[in-house]
């Protein structure tokens, strides 16, 4: 009598040998090992594709290209059961996959925006100022912000903004004036250790007390300070239908020369100066200094521009900060407060991000690109767009036709490596401390150039 099989009760074989058996041993142990579900109408994808199908209901999906994985684990199994339970397909491995929603129209589909993207396009501003502008609805643009997020550590801001530990408990500074223009602040800060693109050493604040709105100026000698401040007074006296009531400034010359205090006390400006070698007195524009140089020096360390774009920086953190709500100004933002309306930031990208600008018919001929690649480095200065920096040509230009690809490092991208200045950006904040309240001669210069509120001709 020959051998008979207990698992299928058939003669001829023994159950050590039996197919069946090892069939169904070998799909139970495959399906213990892996936890893959998807179907198999997913694999009807044309290679030629750099798209990413997803289906929602699945719990595992599949991708036949082997570059898009961020980390890949190769596995010892070689198939997967599908969903219907009897198909299979042959797998390699397992990972992870990082890809961008693209929206369509008319069937968009919303994802909640990272804060952490919204804290580079506002130029690193604090974490908790968004949220408290989510909060208070304060600006438009913040709507699909998720603030519940866990975000991780801004490793620029932890390089650009590192202080020292306080001693003394810090108290807030209060707002004791009651209108725009009833009081504004004005301070010079530089010379800067390396001019900007177009020469300029210093920047000279002017921020209004009770709306913190700030505007600044970009400028090559202190000479120039008189002619910016009449400029900047015209235009606000105008643009809001009210008089400056009062100026404070610390003891330097450019602003206690003979010219200008009498310039002042012709209109009825009252004049306050601070105490000798006491910046305390005019904190908020001292604050706004130290503020802004942290910004810019993390804004550089983060793009890899090199420091002569301190100045690109220092207006694009501006653009953004008036746009930012303020601890005393009731969740409002200076720009809201200033004119009335509230401001958007739907159009903030992130600073150093690779660009697209459109270059005119009548700039190129009939077989040159159309666009060039450049970097993202401001806004635009009194119309719609942006400011990108052309390598190539060595020059910024404005203009609206710019498409901003954030996902990458406009230096990164173009030179193949981000650059790091160490000294040069440490000594951008070194002159907060080498600053004197009272300067002792102002500098020579000839023939100041026209003040602006961007010093740059394009």
């Amino acid at each position: 009598m020959g051998p008979f099989c207990d698992f299928c009760s058939r003669k001829g074989h023994d159950a050590s040998k039996c197919y069946k058996k090892r069939n169904k041993e070998k799909k139970q142990a495959f399906a213990s090992e892996t936890s893959f579900c998807g179907t198999n109408q997913a694999f009807g994808v044309s290679t030629d594709w750099d798209q990413f199908l997803i289906d929602t209901a699945a719990t595992s999906h599949f991708c036949y290209e082997r570059d898009w994985f961020k980390n890949f684990k190769e596995l010892t199994t070689t198939k997967a059961l599908l969903a219907d339970k009897k198909s299979t397909c042959e797998v390699k491995g397992i990972g992870d996959i990082d890809f961008i929603v693209k929206d369509i129209k008319d069937s968009v589909m919303y994802t909640s925006v990272d804060l952490n993207l919204i804290h580079k396009r506002l130029c690193h501003v604090d974490i908790p100022i968004i949220k408290d502008m989510c909060k208070n609805k304060s600006v438009k643009g913040l709507e699909k912000v998720n603030i519940k997020i866990n975000n991780e550590s801004c490793i620029a801001c932890n390089v650009g903004k590192a202080t020292r530990t306080s001693l003394k408990k810090n108290y807030a500074c209060k707002r004791v004036t009651k209108s725009v223009l009833d009081k504004v602040h004005m301070d010079l800060w530089g010379p800067a250790p390396v001019n900007s693109l177009w020469g300029s050493k210093y920047f000279l604040s002017i921020i209004d007390d009770f709306s913190r709105k700030i505007d600044v100026f970009t400028l090559k000698s202190k000479s120039e300070v008189f002619s910016i401040f009449k400029g900047y007074l015209s235009r606000v006296q105008r643009e809001l239908g009210r008089k400056l009531k009062s100026l404070r400034t610390d003891n330097g010359m450019e602003f206690c020369h003979k010219d200008f205090e009498t310039f002042l006390r012709d209109l009825g400006i009252r004049i306050e100066r601070t105490s000798f070698y006491t910046p305390k007195l005019n904190g908020i524009a001292e604050r706004f200094n130290r503020s802004s140089m942290e910004a810019v020096r993390t804004m550089l360390q983060d793009s890899g521009l090199q420091p002569r774009f301190w100045a690109e920086a220092l207006h694009a953190y501006v653009h953004t900060k008036n746009r930012c709500s303020h601890k005393l100004t009731e969740g409002k933002t200076p720009i809201e407060i200033w004119s009335g309306h509230k401001p958007s930031i739907r159009h903030c990208r992130t600073f150093g991000s690779l660009a697209y600008v459109y270059v005119p018919i009548v700039n190129r001929n009939k077989l040159q690109p159309k666009d060039k690649i450049v970097i993202l480095v401001g806004y635009a200065v009194n119309r719609r767009g942006y400011r990108v920096w052309l390598p190539k040509e060595r020059k910024v230009v404005e203009s609206i036709h710019v498409k901003i690809d954030e996902t990458k490092n406009g230096v990164k991208t173009l030179f193949g490596k981000v650059k790091h200045y160490d000294y040069a950006i440490y000594q951008l904040d070194q002159n907060l401390n080498n600053d004197s309240d009272c300067r002792a001669q102002d500098e020579k210069s000839s023939s100041p150039k026209t003040p602006s509120s961007l010093d740059i001709s394009t």
